[in-house]
């Protein structure tokens, strides 16, 4: 049998009972590499269309919005602590973007 047994949730009627009891499991790292695989997925998809700067403060705005949704306040599946990282990387890649136009 497995540690992380997750077949016997009784209470998860939905999906986010599911991804909760998941993500508490695994000490609330779930939630967080899932928004970094959805970082890293947008960034892989529109990298064609437009330029890297550009795509980046798109990319975090996008993240950080996500990242609030998910934090204490509403979804309680993320910390403030991933939410303070991605509205750092919004404000670098802003700044970023700013000194190369």
């Amino acid at each position: 049998m497995a540690i992380y047994n997750t077949t016997n949730i009784t209470e998860s009627n939905t999906m986010y009972d599911y991804f909760a009891a998941v993500n508490s499991l695994s000490s609330g790292l779930f939630a967080s590499f899932m928004l970094f695989v959805f970082f890293l997925i947008i960034l892989m998809v529109f990298k064609g269309r437009y330029e890297m700067s550009q795509l980046m403060v798109g990319d975090s705005f996008i993240c950080l919005f996500l990242a609030v949704l998910m934090c204490p306040l509403w979804l309680n599946l993320v910390g403030y602590t991933v939410v303070a990282i991605c509205a750092i990387a919004l404000f670098v890649s802003i700044v970023n973007l700013l000194f190369n136009k």
